[in-house]
């Protein structure tokens, strides 16, 4: 997932807040995860896929499951570690897909998965304005010691 965002937005300092963080979505609250894809179908003539068609939706997810699948490409950044690269367009793309052949009958695949540049923006100024990531020196996104230990806590294994 690329980590940029507006400069004018990013280039805010990260001092102590007036923010209190108990009016805050988070958590187990929900987003409205927007988000495009593309659309292939199958030709008639060839049998091949064709197309690629645009479309746009939107798929409530938990902050928690949001902060899952982007914690650990920032927890990882600048190493070559890639197993859960893009892991939020794997959530979405499994959350979103039945609803979308629903929308899509005649659609044999989506791909090419992206959250709308406002909704990326939100997200990490949320994540942000929470201390659960901030800037590094080279302007990427990487998590905080809080948003380390609260990533651990979300993929703990709990007793049973």
């Amino acid at each position: 997932m690329e980590h940029e965002i507006s400069e004018e937005i990013a280039s805010q300092p990260a001092h102590e807040s007036s923010i209190n963080l108990d009016d805050l979505a988070r958590g187990g609250d929900t987003y409205e995860v927007a988000f495009t894809y593309r659309i292939q179908t199958k030709s008639l003539k060839t049998g091949r896929l064709i197309g690629a068609d645009e479309g746009r939706a939107i798929l409530p997810l938990t902050w928690d499951e949001i902060f899952k699948a982007i914690g650990p490409d920032l927890l990882h950044q600048g190493e070559r570690w890639t197993r859960n690269r893009y892991g939020i367009y794997d959530l979405i793309a499994d959350r979103s897909r039945e609803a979308l052949k629903q929308k899509h009958p005649k659609a044999e695949v989506f791909i090419n998965y992206r959250l709308t540049p406002e909704c990326k923006e939100t997200i990490y100024m949320q994540f942000r304005t929470l201390k659960l990531i901030e800037l590094d020196k080279e302007r990427n996104w990487v998590l905080t010691a809080a948003g380390d230990d609260y990533l651990a806590n979300l993929f703990a294994v709990r007793k049973k």
